[in-house]
């Protein structure tokens, strides 16, 4: 049965999203009835959900599903599986469980208004271990310097360009040997109104240099998506809560220090929200995973959005485990026509993912 940390995923993607049913049974259902009730730019593949549902329903006032003000319309339960159908109107509970091992490819999209095809700023192969209670995040910096199938030699991110998830995936495959076969990917729009509908992050902000940097990716978003000029901008050092718009410029500046860096923030973030996403309602996360469906590009459906929010619930213990390819003094830095790229050794990072993707 596909069912896994898909919701996590969403969010996680552009960073931001993430995490598997590692738990031995889903918790007693919150809504369940009372006892005493009865380079070539390529259209962006159509996504699985029907794209007019675009409403995220009201909650209702006791908690309960309720067809008139619940938190799905009939006409959206009736494209649920029946599990999760009966689970959603209080009739039935979900067991979900990842056995062995599932990989699935997080992409974040740096899209300018217009653009029907973008580079993959942000490439995050989230693997679910069921054995281990092991959430692994594995960043592919985009500056590698790999084969694309069918278009030469280039760097990762450009992958997406040629074909989108197809592309990008048999990119992953040929030189990495890895086979991903779930995917979702999010525009940083999408992502910004996430973590806004979360209620943003708390994070850290160490230096003057940071604080410049953060509010710099910030300017750019602004004038990218034509917002107030300096709104949203940081103004002080130390930990503090941030906005979603503030959230994704700390998880994609690099300039002061480098794009390895850069995805260690990543992965910060990815955490943040997944700790974030346990401690909101089964109402809450429906009515986030409504919202997103319609804006995301994915092979999920919404049966697997839904199918993992019980399973969040048990999952306060498990493992994060992180990694980055290329690894650390297992490429050369070199400048290939014109690009500075990273050229792996690509032996080295098969070996490393394949042992850290199967534990």
């Amino acid at each position: 049965m596909k069912r896994a940390f898909t919701f996590l995923i969403i969010l996680a993607l552009v960073l931001i999203q993430a995490a598997p049913a590692l738990a031995r049974s889903a918790p007693a259902n919150p809504m369940a009835p009372a006892p005493t009730a009865t380079p070539t730019a390529e259209p962006t593949p159509v996504p699985t959900i029907d794209p007019n549902v675009t409403t995220a329903p009201s909650m209702p006032r006791d908690g309960g599903y309720d067809s008139g003000a619940g938190m799905l319309s009939e006409d959206m339960i009736a494209q649920l599986d029946e599990e999760v159908r009966d689970y959603l109107i209080g009739t039935g509970e979900m067991i979900a469980r990842v056995e062995g091992i599932r990989n699935i490819l997080l992409v974040g999209l740096d899209a300018r208004p217009g653009e029907t095809r973008s580079r993959s700023d942000t490439m995050v192969i989230l693997t679910l271990d069921g054995n281990n209670n092991e959430i692994r995040l594995t960043s592919l910096l985009r500056d590698m310097y790999v084969s694309i199938p069918g278009q030469g030699n280039n760097r990762i991110n450009a992958a997406w360009v040629y074909g989108g998830f197809e592309s990008l995936r048999a990119t992953i495959r040929e030189n990495l040997g890895l086979e991903v076969d779930e995917y979702v990917a999010v525009d940083l729009t999408l992502l910004t109104d996430l973590l806004d509908q979360i209620g943003g992050l708390t994070l850290t902000v160490e230096s003057q240099a940071q604080l410049r940097a953060i509010n710099g990716v910030i300017d750019g978003y602004n004038y990218q998506f034509g917002l107030t000029p300096n709104s949203d901008f940081l103004t002080e050092l130390g930990e503090q809560h941030m906005n979603g718009k503030q959230v994704q410029a700390y998880a994609r500046y690099r300039k002061i220090d480098s794009d390895i860096k850069r995805t260690e923030r990543q992965r910060e973030v990815l955490q943040k929200i997944f700790e974030k996403l346990q401690s909101m309602s089964l109402i809450q996360l429906s009515q986030l995973a409504m919202t997103a469906m319609s804006r995301l590009e994915t092979n999920l459906s919404l049966s697997d959005i839904i199918a993992l929010i019980p399973v969040m619930y048990g999952m306060k213990d498990a493992n994060f485990a992180q990694l980055s390819l290329p690894f650390a003094g297992e490429y050369q830095a070199k400048t290939v026509s014109g690009m500075a790229v990273l050229v792996p050794d690509l032996r080295a990072a098969q070996a490393r993912l394949a042992a850290f993707v199967n534990g």
